[in-house]
């Protein structure tokens, strides 16, 4: 998504290869799609299929929305960095986030929750708050001297470290389909950068 508005926003250049690029990327995206259902039993101890439908399109249905407004959140940003410092812009974007998300917390009436967070869960939360911060740092700045289209590409190579990671930490399994995905989607995104 974020590639196509760059082109209709930006005005990047678009080309036979970049074109053909996008296409893989996203036979690729579509290749690691696998929407497993998991069945869940009525109180008769009845498979209800229903359920488990319901269940599987609605993360289905929340990743697309994340990654339409992660799609509209490197369009607002690369719109909004101009002359500014991509430092600032982070900032400015990581306050917006901080008080969107406690505004949530207290909404739902979750904030209490804090005290039952373990101290493993700390460490891991800071950790992943501490990546991501390190994270939009590198990205802003990347977006603000970069091409949108490459930057989003480069981006998305994280996929690779986080499947590596799945598979060697959380001992998961890498289907052909999957693994034929990822492949599509790696070559494409290099093939974008050097186009």
């Amino acid at each position: 998504m974020t590639i196509i508005l760059g082109f209709i926003i930006f005005h990047e250049t678009v080309g036979i290869l970049k074109l053909f690029s996008l296409a893989i990327l996203a036979l690729g995206i579509f290749l690691m799609i696998e929407i497993k259902p998991s069945p869940k039993t009525n109180t008769s101890g009845v498979m209800s299929q229903a359920s488990a439908d319901t269940e599987s399109s609605g993360w289905f249905i929340l990743a697309i929305g994340a990654a339409l407004f992660a799609s509209l959140t490197t369009i607002f940003g690369k719109l909004g960095v101009g002359d500014l410092g991509s430092n600032l812009g982070t900032a400015i974007r990581t306050g917006v986030a901080l008080i969107f998300a406690w505004l949530l917390v207290i909404l739902t009436k979750k904030a209490g929750d804090i005290r039952k967070i373990d101290k493993r869960s700390w460490i891991f939360i800071i950790a992943s708050g501490a990546a991501t911060g390190a994270s939009w740092l590198c990205f802003y700045r990347a977006l603000k001297d970069g091409v949108t289209s490459a930057v989003v590409a480069v981006d998305k190579l994280s996929l690779l470290v986080t499947i590596g990671f799945a598979l060697i930490v959380f001992k998961e399994k890498l289907s052909r389909r999957t693994l034929c995905g990822l492949i599509l989607m790696t070559a494409a995104t290099l093939v974008m950068v050097i186009a």
